[in-house]
C-alpha cells in the first residue's frame, strides 16, 4: 500500500463524516509505505467518534518522516472519548523511517480533551516489534488512562540524532490525570 504525501490531507485515514464509532481498524501482513505525517487522525468536527480496536500484526510500515513535530501513527486530537478505546495491539511489525535520519514520532497521541469515562478499558500491547529511526516525541504512547500496558521483546534503534528531534527525554508512555496508574 503506497500513500504519497501529495494526496489530500496530512493523514492516510480520518473519521470525517463519521456518525458512530468504528469497531476495528485491522492491518495484518501488509507492506505500508506512507509519506503522510499521520496514519490516522480524528477529524476536528468528529472528535466524539473513535476506533474501538486497533490491531497491527506482521506488517512493514515505512515512512519518510523529516524532523517535523507532527508525525503520528494515531492522532486522536482532543477527543473526549479516549476512555472508550478498548485495544491497541502492535505485534511482530517493523516500523522504520527511510529518510536516513531519526525522526520524532508518537504511536498514540491525543490532545487535551475533556475526559468523562471513569472505567477505562484500554489495553495496549506492543510486542516483538522493531522501531528503526523513529524515536518517541517525548513519549511513544500518550494516553489519558489505561487498564493495562504490556510491552516486551521490542527493538528500538536510532542511527542519527544530530540535527533531529532531541530524544534524550523520550519515554515509552505517559498517562495524564490523577490517581489512574497503569
Amino acid at each position: 500500500i503506497d500513500f504519497p504525501a501529495a494526496s489530500e490531507g496530512s493523514y492516510m485515514f480520518t473519521n470525517r463524516g463519521a456518525a458512530a464509532d468504528t469497531k476495528a481498524l485491522i492491518f495484518k501482513g501488509c507492506s505500508i509505505n506512507i509519506e503522510k505525517q499521520r496514519f490516522y487522525q480524528t477529524h476536528n468536527s468528529h472528535v466524539n467518534y473513535i476506533i474501538k480496536n486497533i490491531i497491527f500484526e506482521n506488517n512493514v510500515y515505512r515512512t519518510t518522516y523529516n524532523n517535523s513535530a507532527k508525525n503520528y501513527m494515531f492522532d486522536f486530537k482532543a477527543t473526549p472519548r479516549m476512555g472508550a478505546i478498548e485495544t491497541v495491539k502492535l505485534v511482530n511489525n517493523i516500523f522504520y523511517n527511510s529518510n536516513n535520519l531519526t525522526a520524532a514520532w508518537n504511536i498514540i497521541a491525543y490532545g487535551n480533551g475533556s475526559e468523562t469515562f471513569d472505567d477505562y478499558v484500554l489495553e495496549i500491547t506492543c510486542k516483538n516489534n522493531t522501531f528503526i529511526d523513529l524515536v518517541g516525541r517525548d513519549m511513544y504512547f500518550k494516553v489519558y488512562r489505561m487498564k493495562s500496558f504490556n510491552v516486551n521483546d521490542n527493538i528500538f534503534y536510532g542511527t542519527q540524532t544530530s540535527g533531529t528531534y532531541d530524544d534524550k527525554n523520550s519515554l515509552l508512555y505517559r498517562t495524564y490525570g490523577t490517581g489512574h496508574e497503569v
